[in-house]
């Protein structure tokens, strides 16, 4: 197993963009509540003018190894130090602002770059942008899970935008040019003689 500060946990987050967002991109912020490294111990966890000590149950390894005697022979088994819980070191004297754990929970935005024509469901990574680790241990990914919201008018399918648009049977017998809104403004839509519906 590894010694030293385990990394920090991957977070998720579901993030709600408009339907224009998703079609064209975006850069939406995002607010959370995430563990952060400790300003004050620097994420060491010890308090002022202190230092982590080294373990003296494992050594400063975070493992401890059993030797078992069975009727095959001589077994051995390791696992995380209990004193210092796999860490290699110990507080005595912890951070008055963490109280030893090296990361503090706070507010944090972060601006997430939706790439255009992204669909629903979509979950993007940010790297590193999770939870600190205990101890200065590395941060987490970030997932964000993203819901686009439907659309009055338009409706996606695959790569295609579709609308319905509706029209009279005189419109759609003898021809006629009518203003076609879309997501980049109106267009001219012409609907040639004897048109049928759909």
């Amino acid at each position: 197993g590894q010694s030293g500060p385990p990394r920090g946990q991957a977070m998720e987050v579901v993030l709600t963009v408009e339907f224009e967002q998703a079609v064209f991109g975006a850069q939406i912020p995002v607010e959370l509540k995430l563990p952060q490294r400790c300003d004050t111990c620097d994420g060491s966890g010890a308090g002022e003018g202190t230092q982590p000590v080294t373990c003296v149950e494992c050594d400063g390894s975070g493992q401890v190894r059993r030797v078992r005697q069975s009727v095959l022979g001589q077994m051995v088994s390791s696992s995380p130090c209990p004193r210092c819980g796999g860490l290699g070191q110990v507080i005595t004297t912890p951070c008055v602002t963490c109280r030893g754990e090296g990361r503090v929970t706070v507010d944090k935005t972060y601006n997430v770059d939706v790439p255009a024509g992204v669909i629903d469901g979509s979950t993007l990574r940010l790297t590193r942008r999770g939870a600190a680790g205990p101890r200065g241990g590395s941060a987490g990914d970030l997932y964000v899970h993203l819901r686009v919201r439907s659309h009055p008018t338009f409706r996606r399918v695959d790569d295609d935008l579709v609308t319905d648009v509706p029209i009279s049977i005189a419109q759609a017998s003898l021809g006629t040019k009518i203003a076609l809104e879309t997501l980049d403004g109106d267009e001219d839509l012409i609907i040639p003689p004897g048109t049928q519906p759909g």
